[in-house]
């Protein structure tokens, strides 16, 4: 329901229209706009892993109106990550269309392996929130963006408590 009411926020252009919401007994069901783009991290697993600097230009400014809107109205995500994102056209990379669609508010240790990349200090559960969650978010997709890999690499066998300290600790020194 969290999704649901920051879907109902967000009409901007930048992100994906909630359509409708049904429900029964055990499901919610969300109808958003349809879309046949492929996401961000999809795009650039094609694309090699890395992109050029000015298509990274270019698809930051979009993502950033998204990125500013959130701050804007005080919305923290849990993480920004190239999965967050959607092309909704792509004729080339001087004419596309990027959008948020996924917000992370649902189940953010689902997919833990590929997500602790992405999460933050800020979003493990327990801890203080703030707006750098989502300027650090953006920061650690455009540099995934760039060079094709995370500033944060995690061992498949970590718990995500170890994680989440190497990750603190990561940041601190990035941050010094």
């Amino acid at each position: 329901m969290k999704e649901v009411t920051l879907l109902k926020e967000l009409q901007e252009d930048c992100f994906i229209k909630l359509i409708e919401v049904f429900a029964n007994e055990s499901s919610y069901f969300i109808v958003t706009e349809y879309f046949e783009g492929k996401t961000l991290e999809i795009f650039l697993q094609k694309k090699g892993n890395a992109l050029s600097e000015a298509f990274v230009k270019k698809l930051l400014r979009q993502i950033a109106v998204g990125v500013k809107t959130l701050m804007e109205r005080k919305i923290i995500l849990e993480f920004i990550s190239p999965q967050s994102f959607c092309f909704f056209s792509y004729d080339n990379e001087d004419s596309f269309k990027i959008k948020f669609f996924d917000y992370g508010l649902s189940s953010i240790y689902n997919d833990v392996y590929y997500q602790r990349s992405y999460l933050l200090n800020e979003g493990v559960p327990g801890e203080i929130k703030n707006q750098k969650t989502n300027i650090l978010g953006l920061g650690l997709t455009a540099f995934k963006l760039l060079f094709g890999d995370s500033i944060y690499k995690f061992s498949e066998s970590e718990t995500v408590e170890e994680s989440m300290s190497n990750l603190k600790s990561n940041t601190i020194k990035i941050l010094k």
